[in-house]
């Protein structure tokens, strides 16, 4: 019966690797954050909550929508 161990990142990767997971979620977060106007659009300020979703997203163009997730809204597709 062979027992195997877990196998260690080298240093220089291990460290590459926490950097480059705390930047991607520093960026979740920047384009995340309630408010926060950025190239894709705007979020909503206030969240919902009912549902802990924003109220509304808006794109480039100024167009806002609002979260679809009501499966009784007859609008909701």
């Amino acid at each position: 019966m062979s027992i195997r161990t877990r196998t260690r990142l080298p240093r220089p990767v291990a460290a590459i690797a926490a950097l480059a997971l705390a930047l991607s979620g520093a960026a979740g977060l920047a384009f995340a954050a309630p408010g926060v106007a950025n190239a894709a659009g705007a979020v909503s300020s206030k969240i919902d909550p009912l549902n802990g979703f924003p109220v509304w997203y808006q794109d480039s163009a100024g167009n806002r929508v609002e979260p679809c997730i009501d499966p009784n809204d007859p609008n909701c597709i």
